[in-house]
């Protein structure tokens, strides 16, 4: 319960400095604004940095059998998560950490590769309604994360495609390659591209 929560409120609080950092200029040809830019590549980003927390959460956990005072050790696993999109569908992140963790200093470095799959994510801007697909083989994620006292700070990665339509039968495709800096007091910068529209790197 506890690492979910994490995972959620990271996963929102990243949505919320994403579509800060939207800038004002628009793209050639793009057919999304700049606030629908944000609100619809906005989930990838929070569902990317929310899988993070998450995952940190788990190498930090020690196992029933775990020694807390035991030397740093080296830890390789698996993880899924999924949550519902804002007006249905479901956003999941599938992949692999693995990295140093000493549990008794609670720090280390974990290095993550994730997708992420949208299947029929809706998500609603003002008076549109966004359904998102993503393009196989999905939004790619990766990263390098540093833990210090279990706060953790890094850098991610968030490349691909994904499709759109709106309510009104408007379609398109777009094309999100964004970075996310995370510091340790849980602050964010953000840059790149998401739907032709360039994202200002601003701190949140």
């Amino acid at each position: 319960m506890q690492k979910h929560a994490m995972w959620k409120t990271t996963a929102l609080f990243v949505i919320g400095a994403f579509a800060a950092a939207c800038s004002d200029a628009s793209g050639p040809g793009a057919q999304l604004s700049q606030e629908e830019a944000a609100a619809v590549g906005g989930q990838f980003v929070g569902a990317a940095a929310g899988g993070v927390a998450a995952g940190v959460g788990t190498g930090l956990s020690p196992s029933p059998a775990a020694n807390l005072a035991a030397p740093p050790v080296e830890r390789s696993f698996s993880f899924t998560h999924s949550r519902t999109c804002p007006g249905g569908g479901t956003l999941e992140v599938s992949g692999s950490m693995e990295g140093t963790i000493d549990r008794e200093n609670r720090s280390g470095t974990i290095t993550s590769e994730a997708t992420i799959v949208a299947t029929d994510c809706v998500v609603m801007h003002r008076d549109r309604t966004f359904t998102i697909n993503t393009v196989d083989p999905g939004i790619t994620k990766m990263g390098q994360i540093a833990i210090e006292n279990g706060d953790h700070s890094g850098e991610l990665t968030i490349n691909g495609q994904f499709t759109w339509v709106d309510g009104e039968g408007v379609s398109g495709t777009c094309t999100i390659d964004v970075t996310v800096t995370i510091t340790p007091d849980g602050r964010t910068r953000t840059g790149g591209k998401v739907c032709e529209r360039d994202m200002d790197p601003g701190t949140t």
